[in-house]
């Protein structure tokens, strides 16, 4: 129960941080490299901000980029044309609430920060740019 442990790690860490332990950080550490293993990324992401505030830096390093699916280069492609998820939902046939689950995915794996910087991915990197970033090759 590898999860539940690492857990654990992140709600003691946290319990020591607020007394003022020296412990949280080793403890914040191991739960922060049990989720990174384990690919639990966001919990990864809790215990980095936890980290950050203990003064410890929060990454060792660059967030490991994942390929894009083939529906998600088909909304990178999209989005990169300046369609509003409505719009994108209808020529995919997909709902505005489906599309909006997968630009976040994009912006995730591609570590942009919104939309914009989305359009700008796709226009910087030409029609390439989803098929790339999909097998993880640089374009």
């Amino acid at each position: 129960m590898p999860l539940e442990v690492a857990r654990t790690r992140l709600h003691l860490a946290t319990f020591l941080a607020a007394r003022g332990d020296d412990l949280a950080l080793a403890e914040g550490q191991a739960a922060k490299a049990a989720f990174e293993q384990l690919g639990a990324r966001r919990l990864a992401d809790g215990a980095a901000e936890l980290l950050r505030k203990l003064g410890a830096g929060g990454r060792s390093g660059a967030r490991v980029a994942e390929p894009l699916s083939r529906r998600e280069q088909e909304v990178l492609e999209l989005v990169g044309l300046g369609l509003s998820n409505a719009q994108i939902g209808a020529r995919l046939f997909i709902s505005p609430k489906t599309v909006e689950h997968h630009v976040g995915h994009v912006l995730a794996k591609l570590n942009l920060r919104n939309r914009a910087a989305a359009a700008a991915y796709v226009a910087r990197s030409g029609p390439a740019a989803s098929a790339s970033a999909a097998t993880g090759k640089s374009g």
